[in-house]
């Protein structure tokens, strides 16, 4: 199978990992004869060949670590770090690959930059929330809030951000009425969705108003 990556892209990844603190397990959890599963797969063993820091495991429907994430459909990527609830359904790829990329160095250093105000605000929530973010891999405006959702969840562990690539998952799609990228649904004490890509701080403000906090 031809590489996926082309020359460049690896070299300059290569040269982003060379900065990593310390080792990162990646979760692919994949479904035998699914496509995208394979094409998920391919993306991540190439990104976990190009610095041994980065630790690739691969599951499949068998494994009791599905029920354990509570893992609902493949493919599905996830970062393993401490408390984050974060999970990317679909192959990270297109403009999607360079937020997957920022995120496993984030948690190489375990931080991730938020400023003073937004992480005060990300900090209020109290109560298991779910943010569910749509996205497609060839929407410029998508990585912004895939990393923003990231942070989110890595900042706080009461929030569970899950990342939904649409022109894989049909069912979806159909089931929350998307129409446009990127598509975020907050469920707090309360739903509260918008479209498009906004600032950090803006973003912060929805999952406080999910939550009834001022």
């Amino acid at each position: 199978m031809s590489r996926v990556l082309d020359e460049k892209t690896r070299n300059d990844v290569k040269k982003m990992f060379g900065l990593m603190k310390n080792p990162v397990r990646v979760m692919l959890f994949e479904e035998h004869g699914n496509g995208f599963s394979q094409f998920a797969k391919q993306i991540l063993t190439e990104v976990s060949e190009l610095d041994d820091n980065i630790k690739l495991g691969v599951y499949n429907a068998s494994d009791q670590l599905f029920s354990a994430y509570n893992v609902e459909k493949t493919p599905c990527v996830m970062l393993k770090s401490n408390g984050m609830n974060f999970k990317y359904y679909g192959a990270p790829s297109g403009y999607q690959f360079q937020p997957m990329v920022e995120n496993i160095i984030d948690v190489s250093f375990n931080f991730t930059h938020l400023n003073d105000k937004v992480r005060s605000k990300v900090l209020k929530v109290q109560k298991p929330t779910s943010v569910k973010l749509f996205v497609t891999p060839t929407c410029p405006y998508s990585p912004l809030m895939v990393r923003t959702a990231f942070k989110f969840a890595f900042t706080n562990s009461n929030i569970e951000s899950i990342i939904i690539e649409t022109n894989e998952f049909n069912d979806v799609v159909q089931k929350f009425k998307i129409s446009n990228v990127p598509k975020v649904i907050i469920k707090g004490r309360k739903s509260v969705s918008f479209e498009g890509a906004v600032p950090e701080e803006k973003f912060a403000s929805y999952l406080l108003k999910a939550n009834n906090i001022r």
